[in-house]
């Protein structure tokens, strides 16, 4: 009987022998996309964690600050005192920042900065003017004597000042804080206290709510500065009070108003928003005022 042969035929491949050179592309393309795919999920891990991370700090940070800034309180501070202690003050400093903005024209923002120094007998008031980036300044001086009261009027066109004689009323209508005062003490609302922080000092903020009629008390006699309150859209307004928290003394009063028709002078465009900032600072502390002559 023959000997059935069961030997299985084996194929011997040689590892030495050159791979045909299209399956090796085909090869090193696989590998390169599987590669990608890896850098990118692994860049897309990274990206996200990297985001999860900074925004817990960010929002930590955040909680940190807003709870350094604004801490409510219940403060000893005697802000009725405070304030007539100063309603009868001639030296301080008052400011008037206006911003107008302008319905699809953002080149055309409208500001007028006045600053007005009052010292003793004699205050000056200082106006610029931004429109489309072009500015005007300009300044005037007022004063009084025992019988008369005088105004220095600069002249634009050649840089000088005109002397003119004027009348009590007229000297007078400039004169902000008291009338200020005595309105704000008559009619106010506490709505809270707060200890904040500015340039590194801590400073006690006393929140007022008053009717806007108060606004009335801010206008000075110049058509830019006029103010109309009843055109406002909100009946009250807020009025900050800020004391140094070591002596408890009032180093400012601000109001801010936004509103379309904070401002009501003369602008030739259609506003969209108006933004008022009336500021009294510099209790006793103001510089002294040299007249032009």
């Amino acid at each position: 009987m023959a000997k059935k042969n069961t030997e299985e035929k084996i194929e011997i491949i040689d590892f030495n022998e050159d791979v045909p050179e299209e399956s090796k592309k085909n090869a090193d393309k696989k590998k390169n996309y599987k590669k990608s795919i890896i850098f990118i999920l692994v860049g897309i891990i990274v990206i996200v964690a990297a985001l999860f991370v900074t925004d817990h700090f960010i929002d930590k940070d955040k909680n940190k600050d807003t709870k350094k800034e604004t801490i409510e309180v219940t403060s000893s501070v005697d802000f009725n005192k405070e304030l007539n202690n100063i309603i009868n003050v001639n030296n301080y400093t008052y400011t008037n920042d206006i911003t107008v903005y302008t319905i699809k024209d953002s080149n055309a923002i409208y500001k007028i900065n006045t600053t007005i120094l009052y010292n003793d007998n004699k205050y000056k008031i200082n106006k610029i003017q931004t429109v489309q980036n072009i500015e005007y300044e300009n300044t005037n001086f007022y004063t009084k004597n025992d019988i008369e009261y005088f105004e220095y009027i600069n002249d634009m066109t050649s840089n000088t000042y005109i002397r003119n004689n004027i009348d009590e009323v007229n000297y007078n209508s400039r004169l902000l804080l008291n009338k200020f005062i005595t309105y704000l003490l008559s009619n106010y609302k506490l709505e809270k206290e707060e200890i904040v922080n500015s340039n590194d000092q801590e400073l006690i903020k006393v929140i007022l709510k008053t009717s806007k009629e108060i606004l009335n008390n801010l206008s000075i006699n110049d058509n830019n500065l006029v103010m109309d309150a009843s055109k406002l859209g909100n009946n009250n307004v807020l009025v900050e009070l800020y004391f140094n928290k070591k002596d408890k003394k009032i180093s400012e009063i601000q109001i801010k108003i936004e509103d379309k028709n904070a401002y009501q002078g003369q602008i030739d465009a259609e506003i969209e928003y108006s933004n008022v900032v009336y500021k009294f600072k510099l209790f006793n502390s103001t510089e002294d005022i040299a007249l032009p002559y």
